[in-house]
């Protein structure tokens, strides 16, 4: 007797021949269901991986990325490790920070974060008995060796931290925006203004003429005009729509931004102690004085700390700067009372 027929067919791009047509529908069904679950498990693991274009356009292969929000609206890349699982990164962190393995998306320009409201008594905690000269050294080993950066960063991380919104920057003693992208040294442009100016004590080596906590975008002219000039009530007037003053040897910017601008000087003066190379002694005085680099004036600027007290940019502000940049913090926005447990005598 002939044997029995038998069907070849094309199935899943595999040629398979079935068993002869006399075996049970069963065992067929059990064959050809145990195929297609098998090339689906296939099917998802091909898709399952990810192909990713390096910096220098090769296309590798890449385990599962996924986005998950961060902290104050940022959002940043959690990437499997195969020794750690999903790790987190969530700033470019300062060179005392061991780096992370994964990157980070950098935040939506403009995009001001929610103000950083979480305690930092971790970071504090050393010196919250204190006061004084111990105090003020205690926030020195606090917030020394931070990420310096190179002069040339400073024109995007201003855009980044003085952000108005539409692609432009608040400046510090116009308050007006400007195109972010219309900076140069020419009128009509905006520049990087050192709070504490170079005059008084900062090289070009130092990292004080990069330090993002005292240097705010600002109008070229209105830059040249402050000059070196110390911070004060002036005896000048404000000209028509004109928010600063000035007079022979002071300055007086917005009233707004002054309690700002206080707590930038007070974070320098107790940065800077000229322990370290490049580094000079800075200090806040009543009475400034260029040949010793001493600032002011300490007791306006004390004032101007109380009036205007720390607003929620200022909050994002110095969060940003610690957490993308430089890796420190000014103290004086986390705990304002510092200012007179240091200053005040």
């Amino acid at each position: 007797m002939p044997a029995p027929a038998s069907i070849s067919f094309n199935f899943l791009d595999g040629f398979f021949v079935c068993w002869p047509l006399s075996c049970s529908l069963v065992k067929q069904f059990a064959i050809y269901l145990s195929l297609i679950l098998g090339a689906v498990i296939i099917c998802v693991l091909v898709i399952d991986r990810e192909e990713v274009v390096t910096t220098s356009g090769v296309v590798e292969s890449a385990e599962p990325v996924k986005k998950e929000p961060i902290e104050d609206g940022v959002v940043g890349t959690i990437v499997w490790d195969s020794e750690q699982g999903f790790e987190q990164n969530d700033s470019r962190v300062a060179d005392t920070i061991p780096p992370a393995k994964a990157t980070v998306d950098r935040p939506v320009r403009d995009q001001i974060p929610a103000p950083d409201t979480k305690p930092k008594k971790n970071y504090y905690s050393s010196v919250v008995e204190l006061d004084g000269e111990a105090l003020k050294a205690g926030l020195h080993k606090l917030v020394r060796g931070h990420r310096v950066l190179a002069y040339g960063e400073l024109w995007d991380a201003l855009t980044y931290l003085d952000g108005a919104g539409a692609g432009k920057v608040m400046l510090i003693y116009s308050r007006v925006s400007r195109l972010a992208s219309n900076h140069g040294g020419d009128y009509g442009e905006w520049n990087r203004e050192h709070l504490w100016p170079r005059a008084y004590g900062i090289s070009k080596s130092s990292p004080a003429n990069t330090d993002l906590h005292h240097i705010r975008a600002s109008d070229v002219k209105v830059n040249a005009d402050r000059g070196h000039l110390y911070f004060d009530e002036t005896e000048g007037e404000s000209k028509a729509g004109i928010r600063y003053s000035a007079d022979k040897d002071s300055w007086e910017p917005p009233r707004e931004v002054k309690g700002d601008i206080a707590r930038a000087l007070f974070y320098m003066a107790i940065r800077y102690e000229g322990n370290e190379p490049n580094e000079v002694d800075l200090e806040l005085t009543d009475t400034p004085d260029i040949s010793k680099r001493h600032h002011g004036k300490l007791s306006v600027l004390l004032d101007w700390h109380r009036l205007d007290p720390v607003s929620p940019e200022e909050i994002s502000r110095n969060t940003k700067i610690f957490r993308d940049y430089q890796g420190n913090r000014n103290p004086f926005i986390d705990h304002p009372e510092f200012a007179s447990r240091v200053f005040s005598r």
